[in-house]
């Protein structure tokens, strides 16, 4: 997790004070553990963040004390039914995992129609 910290420094070094990095953009584990063991990584990262967290983010993530993301979610038809799934996705998000922002991917899309997974 050391680049992290290097890329952080750097980042402030060149003036770009107002971004934040959000790590590991993977699953809660293991970067929750390693902020908790590592207050430079922990000084370092700003945001905790998740693929398909499954509404769950987990013990080790909210004791970061860091704002958890799931930075990609979604996973279903992009039509009226979708769109309950996406609101579904949204509240048990926050409800379940304290997972304060959910990015969609990909909340509209198209498909040729030869493709193995057509919608």
């Amino acid at each position: 997790m050391y680049f992290v910290v290097k890329k952080q420094k750097f980042i402030v070094a060149v003036c770009y004070r107002n971004i934040g990095i959000i790590a590991s953009d993977d699953n809660f584990m293991p970067i929750s553990e390693a902020i908790l063991k590592d207050p430079a990584l922990g000084d370092a990262v700003e945001i905790v963040g998740a693929h398909y967290p499954g509404t769950i983010s987990g013990e080790s993530a909210q004791k970061t004390k860091k704002a958890l993301w799931a930075s990609e979610d979604y996973s279903t038809y992009n039509d009226a039914v979708g769109a309950g799934c996406w609101a579904r996705i949204l509240n048990q998000n926050y409800v379940n995992g304290n997972i304060t922002s959910t990015i969609a991917w990909n909340l509209v899309a198209s498909y040729y129609d030869d493709l193995p997974f057509n919608r």
